[in-house]
């Protein structure tokens, strides 16, 4: 191979290694971004559905003390039934 053969074929050659290089890092670049960019995206959707979830468990803790209440209200409505039905039972008759 003679000299000028080898100068005027050796920066096509080293240019298309660098280029072949250069857009093989570009594209695992790219991959890593889009990747990253996936990333961001689950969390911030984990971090919404965490919340939803938050609200919904806190919801339900106030549902269940109102049934608590509610429980309450009716022991009590019951007791008092009771007791007025026992009036009535034991009530004399005005003649």
């Amino acid at each position: 191979m003679d000299l000028y053969t080898l100068i005027y074929s050796l920066p096509p050659i080293v240019t298309a290694v660098l280029g072949w290089l250069w857009g093989k890092r570009k594209q695992r670049n790219d991959t890593l971004q889009e990747m990253q960019d996936s990333i961001d995206k689950l969390v911030t959707e984990n971090n919404r559905l965490l919340k939803d979830v938050v609200d919904v468990k806190v919801a339900n803790a106030n549902f269940q003390v109102e049934i608590a209440n509610l429980k309450l209200q009716n022991n009590e409505l019951e007791c008092k039934i009771a007791k007025l039905s026992n009036k009535i039972k034991t009530a004399k008759p005005k003649k």
